[in-house]
């Protein structure tokens, strides 16, 4: 599955909160350089792990969900299941995510299930 972009409110809703399986979304902003580089890692992110979940990206343009989960950092990655966020990692101010701490993020939140 290819990133999906999720533009507005009721795409959220169908498309992170409605399904059953993990949904992992990048909140990102395309004035970030962090944010460009992240981009291909988190497309490789998806790939090495089967498509085991479904993805999004969330950009910043006017979009009130930022305020609705309190972004204050890009890329900050969400884990959601049903409907509600399982994991998250934020960014680190002026540097982001790197490709090894978002690949052990997404290892350690994807093979474990919330009690």
């Amino acid at each position: 599955m290819a990133v999906e972009e999720v533009p507005d409110a009721d795409a959220f809703r169908r498309e992170v909160l409605e399904p059953a399986g993990p949904m992992v979304v990048a909140f990102w902003a395309e004035w970030c350089p962090f944010c460009r580089r992240f981009r291909p890692w988190f497309e490789r992110a998806h790939a090495a792990r089967g498509g085991r979940f479904l993805i999004a990206r969330l950009d910043d343009e006017g979009n009130p969900l930022w305020e609705d989960f309190r972004v204050a950092v890009v890329p900050t990655v969400a884990v959601f299941r049903e409907g509600r966020v399982a994991a998250r990692r934020d960014g680190i101010l002026g540097r982001g995510i790197s490709e090894a701490e978002l690949a052990a993020f997404l290892d350690a939140t994807l093979t474990t299930r919330p009690a």
